[in-house]
């Protein structure tokens, strides 16, 4: 072989001259190793071969929690200081055996994929990993995501949620959610509680939970609605009678501050905000997402110019996106009328013009996921984004469907990419419109998908 790495590598893989057997897993897979190497890549295995903990007759010794495929890794990784993760579940159980057996340097290489590969898809199988082994900065990577995706992220899933992260949650100052669906949260974690322990569902029940793990304390009621905190807060029964009427008080205070009805300070009363209740009266700060674009190349094919009143685009991903808009083309300055004289007299416009059309996402059922009007003013030839009023998921492998309505005009499109690679997902496209249904090809419309991961 042409290194030592390489030769090592053949020992371990060809079992030649070992002295040690270890029964791995459940089934006891026999496994055989060189004391040597493992005790120059870990102090626990150097205690146990030659320390202190030393017993020749405890051979082969029972390694029950390390499955034998990660614990192969990890000999792999000694012997030759290979490593090759494939999937995030494959590297959390090796960040395990690595801090069992405090190999540090095995320990970071897991954890630096484990943080590379903490986005919106992975975020539940990565916050599992970090609280069952506290990692503290894989914790705050996932925290981060969950701060700036809000709702989209952990909304519908606070179930999954130990008090002690939705703790740090309700700590943060910024977040990309509202305090009325910060409450939602966490008197769903209370239900589940009270749920766990067999006790009935009260507010007297759900107040002592979320005073137990000091939950409470963190939900900034002074910047509720005054209508949302009566309907969504005070009919729950969690707050005494008193803290709501100070509450209820200071909220109606604020209100009128805020429309300018209040300017003799002498007229104001003073409420003692109660004790255990948040007295923070600013709305937590929005977190600024990072907006990712996947934009179609163009490919070889002829320009045309079109006049039609519906264009779709079908859409697939393979992996779950946060879609946020879309880019499109303007209306072209040029006239097509020598090209296609089916399109009739067509003016020679200059500057700007009034852009007016509708955008509706749908899937594959047909069931309309969020409707968008465009009215702006715009440049002739041109790229406009269009933000969608509300984002919407994109599943991967699943198909969806952009469909546009527009008045009257002549576009230029061209024949854009159909498969396009952005930040390690492919999407791919398939174009349609009115005019392609009679066999006339209409080029691409959509140039360019707006998305979060």
């Amino acid at each position: 072989k042409s290194s030592l790495k390489e030769r090592f590598k053949e020992l371990l893989l060809l079992s030649q001259w070992t002295d040690c057997t270890f029964a791995v897993g459940e089934e006891n897979t026999e496994i055989k190793c060189h004391k040597l190497v493992l005790a120059v890549s870990s102090p626990v295995f150097e205690a146990l071969f030659f320390g202190g903990l030393s017993d020749p007759s405890c051979e082969p010794i029972r390694v029950p929690d390390i499955e034998p495929q990660i614990f192969k890794m990890m000999l792999m990784y000694m012997y030759s200081d290979s490593l090759n993760l494939h999937t995030v579940e494959e590297a959390g159980n090796l960040l395990y055996a690595a801090k069992k057996y405090l190999m540090p340097q095995l320990s970071r290489l897991c954890l630096e994929y484990l943080l590379d590969r903490t986005c919106i898809q992975t975020l539940w199988d990565i916050l599992a990993i970090a609280e069952s082994l506290d990692e503290e900065e894989l914790i705050d990577a996932v925290l981060k995501i969950m701060c700036r995706f809000g709702r989209h992220v952990w909304y519908s899933k606070a179930e999954h949620l130990s008090a002690a992260m939705l703790k740090r949650l309700l700590s943060e100052t910024s977040m990309n959610m509202s305090e009325e669906e910060l409450w939602s949260v966490t008197l769903d974690w209370a239900h589940k509680d009270c749920l766990d322990r067999g006790v009935i569902l009260t507010g007297r029940h759900l107040r002592d939970a979320l005073q137990r793990e000091r939950l409470l304390e963190r939900i900034r009621f002074l910047v509720f609605n005054g209508e949302k905190f009566k309907n969504d807060v005070v009919q729950t029964e969690v707050l005494t009678e008193s803290e709501v009427n100070v509450i209820c008080q200071l909220i109606e205070e604020q209100q009128l501050d805020q429309n300018g009805l209040t300017d003799d300070d002498t007229n104001k009363h003073t409420y003692e905000i109660p004790a255990g209740i948040c007295p923070l009266k600013k709305k937590r700060r929005r977190v600024s997402r990072v907006i990712w674009r996947c934009t179609r190349e163009k490919v070889k094919g002829d320009t045309m110019w079109i006049c039609c009143d519906q264009f779709v685009c079908s859409v697939v991903s393979n992996n779950l996106v946060l879609v946020t808009g879309l880019e499109v083309p303007t209306r072209s300055i040029y006239s097509a009328r020598e090209c296609y004289p089916w399109l009739g007299s067509l003016q020679h416009p200059t500057g700007t013009y009034n852009e007016r059309f509708s955008v509706a996402i749908t899937d594959q059922d047909g069931t309309v996921l969020v409707s968008t009007s465009y009215d702006a003013r715009v440049p002739y030839d041109s790229i406009q984004v269009v933000t969608l009023d509300e984002e919407v998921w994109f599943n991967a492998n699943k198909t969806y469907y952009i469909i546009i309505e527009v008045s009257s005009g002549s576009y230029e499109l061209y024949n854009l990419a159909r498969s396009v690679e952005s930040k390690g997902t492919i999407f791919t496209f398939k174009d349609s419109s009115d005019h392609s249904r009679a066999g006339i090809f209409c080029g691409s419309f959509v140039t360019s998908i707006l998305y979060c991961l």
